[in-house]
């Protein structure tokens, strides 16, 4: 824009004195110029973008301000092109406000005082100097006090800018150090925060929410890249909240997002603006990462309600769902079976190849006996050699009920009859491989919805377990009421 003002400007000046100038004569002057203005421009957008990444502004402002001297020099210059053509103070004048508008022009590129002022003080400089030695100029005093007036004025503006520069840089590194404030904190507590705007479709996110999606510090993006983000099994529950908050309803939830190729847990929580229609207009929203939370919340799960060894429901797990099966069995009207397994000459085992090759042979028994049932049964560990199995809604006929469960024990005992191989490691420098054969003693006891407790349940599969075993093991045994023996 400057280059341009500046050279129409010229042409027009000289164009009022066109009789007077021979146009070859203002040639090398104009590329001069031309070269001056194209460096200080390069030269500007290159500190901007210095300025933009953190670099110091103090030396790009001194370079700024010495480039604009130099191309200050060269623009007033133009007086001594045209000595030769012995213009009248008309020239000068036109000059003048010609070099107002160049200077207001270029001032609006740079937010630097000292930068506005080199440029338009060298043009006044030359032009008195110009003013005050040319003979042939006329009236010299008006002229001179006219051109000190014009960097009068000029100064007196860029003072007042300077004011106005001064206090909105204020403001912005107020803003910027709040900013950098707020994002260490966010950083430090784990927390980002995001803005929606529905009418433009824009979700735009702090940098610790950058960090937590797993984007680009000042990523915007909108709704339906968000939800591409979310784990395609928690999308609808997502959704569904959305839309929950779009009516008036408090949007907090968790959920996992999916960031490359792992899974993160995050909390969302955020407030809603409404025009007067009930219509949403934007949210603010605070996002989290809980993984840490959910990993532990698992693991205390698992230790609470699973075995360690064999990772099966414990005691306290399996008695839970016993309670829920008679609660199921009630509704559909249809009966369960428990079953309570313990492994045969299991403690010899132990003692001879220690408990290593057992907890192995455990493991395995687990397996085998999962392998055998329904994805609706469950299997429970209560310690040592013993396991439960629940059979869950199995028939309203209690004979088709005791023969479905007749064909489950069978298979299970067939099951963990099978030989087990464990290699025991390296003795001596060869490795010893066991082979042992295991069976199972199993009782097992029905039940109609809740018309026993899940404890006389137990203790009714216990007792047919320990007539299997009294008979030999190997074997399973249902539970009869004293009554109907």
């Amino acid at each position: 824009m400057s280059v341009g003002v500046g050279v129409v400007g010229v042409c027009l000046v000289v164009f009022t004195h066109r009789e007077a100038v021979e146009w070859h004569a203002y040639l090398p002057w104009v590329v001069t110029m031309l070269v001056f203005f194209s460096s200080r421009l390069l030269f500007a957008g290159h500190a901007l973008r210095r300025i933009a990444s953190g670099a110091d502004a103090t030396p790009m402002v001194h370079t700024e301000a010495l480039l604009c001297v130099l191309t200050g020099l060269g623009w007033a210059s133009i007086v001594y092109v045209f000595d030769s053509l012995v213009m009248d103070q008309n020239f000068y004048i036109r000059l003048m406000i010609l070099a107002t508008a160049m200077s207001f022009v270029l001032s609006s590129m740079s937010v630097f005082i000292r930068v506005f002022l080199a440029f338009a003080g060298s043009i006044a400089l030359v032009c008195l100097v110009f003013l005050g030695s040319a003979s042939y100029v006329t009236p010299r005093l008006p002229l001179m006090l006219c051109w000190l007036t014009y960097f009068a004025l000029l100064l007196g503006v860029a003072l007042f800018n300077n004011r106005n520069i001064r206090a909105a840089a204020a403001d912005r590194s107020s803003v910027l150090r709040l900013t950098d404030e707020l994002n260490h904190a966010q950083a430090l507590g784990n927390v980002g925060s995001w803005v929606y705007d529905f009418a433009d479709d824009a979700l735009r996110m702090s940098a610790e929410a950058c960090r937590t999606f797993g984007l680009a510090e000042g990523t915007s993006t909108d709704h339906d890249s968000y939800l591409e983000l979310t784990h395609p099994l928690d999308r609808t529950a997502v959704e569904r909240a959305w839309a929950d908050a779009i009516k008036g309803a408090a949007f907090d939830c968790e959920h996992r997002i999916l960031v490359g190729d792992k899974v993160r847990w995050i909390r969302q929580k955020a407030e809603f603006q409404y025009a007067l229609n009930g219509t949403a207009l934007s949210a603010l929203g605070i996002v989290q990462d809980i993984t840490k939370r959910k990993l532990t919340e698992y693991q205390l799960h698992e230790l609470a309600f699973s075995d360690t060894l064999t990772k099966l429901p414990n005691r306290r797990l399996t008695i839970d769902r016993l309670r829920q099966a008679m609660a199921g069995g009630k509704r559909a009207g249809k009966y369960g079976a428990l079953m309570i397994l313990d492994l045969d000459d299991f403690k010899p085992l132990n003692d001879t190849h220690g408990h290593q090759f057992g907890d192995l042979l455990l493991i395995e028994a687990a397996i085998r006996i999962v392998g055998c049932l329904r994805k609706i049964d469950t299997v429970g560990r209560f310690g040592g050699d013993e396991f439960v199995v629940m059979l869950s809604e199995l028939d309203v006929d209690r004979s088709e009920s005791t023969a479905q469960a007749s064909r489950v024990a069978e298979k299970v005992r067939l099951a963990i009859g099978l030989p087990y191989v464990q290699n025991t490691g390296e003795h001596a420098g060869s490795a010893t491989t066991v082979e042992h054969r295991c069976t199972a003693s199993i009782g097992v006891a029905l039940f109609m919805g809740d018309d026993a407790s899940a404890d006389d349940i137990l203790k009714w599969a216990d007792a047919a377990m320990y007539q299997a075993k009294a008979a030999g093991g190997d074997a399973f045994r249902f539970y009869e009421a004293p009554d109907a023996r």
